[in-house]
């Protein structure tokens, strides 16, 4: 036996709504030049924003053709620092588009980073290659008895071309930029 109030009886549906379960972003990053894993380099997570069209939205046709470089970087995710072995994890990312970015300039090399699609409850792996900063070379030029050689050129190269050079002081030392 049911009341009703009114003449009448609505049925009951019983729900909860609850937030998409966070993603995690995980790889390695290494060295452009030799592939060796690189460790204690700094990678965090940014949102990536795609810009608003003329009309002030971000309509779907626009997010279907943006290029990496068309993301605006939103705000800050999460970090981690890579370990001995280069890999890095980064927890709770909201699903969605994300910018990752490894950061090695207090190691003496470069940033790298990638947008990323984080998927709901799922582990999204993007690796990282940084090249080197750029750098000095100190030399010092010596005869067989250790003597400075003055006005000795020095050249570096790279794949069979010069790509630098300098001349020695009195003292037999040269630094190339």
């Amino acid at each position: 036996f049911a009341f009703t109030h009114g003449g009448l009886n609505y049925p009951v549906q019983d729900f909860a709504i609850s937030r998409a379960q966070p993603g995690a972003i995980a790889g390695t990053v290494t060295s452009l030049a030799t592939g060796a894993p690189l460790a204690t380099i700094q990678v965090c997570a940014y949102q990536a924003l795609l810009p608003e069209d003329e009309d002030g939205e971000e309509g779907e046709e626009q997010q279907q053709t943006a290029q990496v470089d068309q993301y605006e970087r939103g705000a800050l995710i999460g970090c981690d620092t890579t370990a001995v072995d280069g890999t890095f994890t980064i927890a709770d990312v909201p699903p969605g588009p994300v910018i990752v970015e490894a950061d090695g300039t207090v190691q003496g090399y470069g940033t790298d980073e990638a947008v990323v699609t984080v998927e709901a409850g799922n582990t999204t792996n993007v690796d990282l290659a940084l090249t080197a900063a750029p750098g000095q070379i100190a030399a010092t030029v010596t005869d067989m008895d250790g003597n400075p050689l003055v006005d000795a050129t020095v050249e570096v190269m790279a794949d069979g071309a010069v790509v630098a050079s300098g001349v020695t002081d009195a003292n037999g030392e040269v630094i190339i930029d």
